[in-house]
């Protein structure tokens, strides 16, 4: 696909570009090799993963989640024994099994979450409306789920990203992150390298048109009842540390082409604990060893003195 800025192309068409993404980079963390294995044999999503794709697509794209997405009923609630008590598990409940089964099957071209997803998605979205930056930022003027494609200057790599949200009013882009603890994300940030996101995307985007523009981030908390949130454009010095860690992968990424070599792990010239966690070692001459293990007494010579430490 040639470089440019792309605001209808369905998720399916980006998936099948043939470009270096911000997510495929973090294996290099460990070593070329596992970046390589990675890109050929990608892994299964993880439920945080799948919960967070379903919120971002509820927040940016409330329509198309309507078809792609179907809540499963409280049926854990409608089960019953037959006296009309509660089940203790009724998720394990051949009556619930069946209920499941059959939505399952008229559904089955959706994709089916549970109930508190939905309830999750509700906080979120009632949270994001009553805060005022977030409805200027992510309402005015902007689009979602925005393709970018570039060719980056340094390497020659053809990069590709989608964006959240896409503001050339304003000149911002804007990203959702859900996240359990909204007040902890600073240290997501660090954790997920989101920082080195956030400004692969803001340099693709400064190489398409030539305008720098500003990296606007939500953090919404997937729990209630309060679904606490925090908005905030990012850190330049912040962007500045993810800069380099993207450029030194793309860099790598380069030369290992170019090489068609995929190195692995290098072995270590001795196994030692972390430079962080080695302890402060005074190592003792032999003659040390031979004084007794006590303070020297120096001139002191009077029974009293001698008294505070016999």
């Amino acid at each position: 696909m040639n470089p440019g800025i792309y605001y209808d192309l369905p998720f399916d068409e980006y998936l099948a570009i043939d470009a270096v993404n911000n997510s495929s980079l973090g294996p290099i963390q460990k070593s070329m090799a596992h970046y390589k294995a990675a890109i050929e044999e990608p892994s299964e999503p993880t439920e945080a993963m799948k919960l967070g794709s379903f919120l971002h697509g509820g927040v940016l794209e409330p329509l198309v989640a309507l078809g792609r997405y179907v809540v499963m009923p409280p049926f854990h609630d409608q089960v019953r024994r037959p006296d009309g008590s509660r089940y203790d598990n009724p998720r394990n409940t051949k009556p619930y099994k069946e209920l499941k089964a059959e939505f399952m099957a008229a559904n089955a071209d959706k994709t089916v979450v549970d109930s508190d997803w939905y309830e999750s998605l509700r906080g979120i979205t009632r949270a994001m409306r009553a805060h005022p930056d977030v409805c200027r930022y992510f309402r005015d003027g902007c689009i979602s789920e925005v393709t970018l494609v570039w060719i980056d200057p340094a390497t020659g790599l053809l990069c590709k990203c989608r964006l959240d949200v896409l503001n050339r009013k304003h000149r911002r882009i804007g990203e959702f992150k859900s996240i359990a603890d909204a007040s902890q994300f600073e240290w997501q940030i660090w954790r997920l390298n989101y920082h080195r996101q956030f400004a692969f995307y803001q340099d693709g985007l400064d190489v398409l048109t030539g305008e720098r523009y500003e990296v606007f981030v939500v953090a919404a908390e997937t729990t209630g009842p309060y679904y606490g949130l925090r908005a905030s454009p990012v850190d330049p010095k912040t962007l500045d540390a993810g800069r380099a860690i993207y450029r030194d992968c793309l860099a790598k990424i380069a030369e290992c082409r170019a090489r068609n070599e995929w190195p692995g792990y290098t072995d270590p010239n001795g196994w030692r604990l972390p430079e962080a966690k080695m302890p402060s070692i005074v190592v003792m001459s032999a003659a040390d060893m031979q004084k007794p293990p006590f303070m020297d007494m120096g001139d002191v010579t009077g029974t009293e003195e001698l008294g505070h430490f016999v």
